[in-house]
């Protein structure tokens, strides 16, 4: 089971060990948001929501490097003997 605490300093942990490597504050925002609302969620809505102020083409750019780099950082987290689970395929990885 993992544990997403979002009072005081964002962690994620699983069995009591801690997720290293989110640095981006945008990624934990995107992640704590995703979190919350624990359904699908619009690139377009997320992307207008994190960069306001970007155009389309660079909010949509930003959105793709965040969500590449949670992507990379859970998946090397499975490899390195989490338990995880891929939700649409009901698979385990690592």
């Amino acid at each position: 089971m993992y544990t997403l605490s979002l009072f005081g300093p964002v962690s994620i942990e699983q069995g009591g060990h801690p997720l290293r490597g989110l640095r981006s504050r945008k990624a934990i925002a995107l992640l704590a948001y995703a979190a919350v609302h624990n359904k699908p969620l619009p690139r377009a809505h997320l992307a207008e929501m994190f960069w306001p102020a970007e155009s389309e083409e660079r909010s949509h750019a930003n959105l793709r490097w965040v969500l590449n780099h949670l992507t990379s950082l859970i998946l090397s987290i499975c490899l390195k003997g989490w338990n995880c689970w891929t939700p649409s395929s009901n698979r385990r990885l690592g």
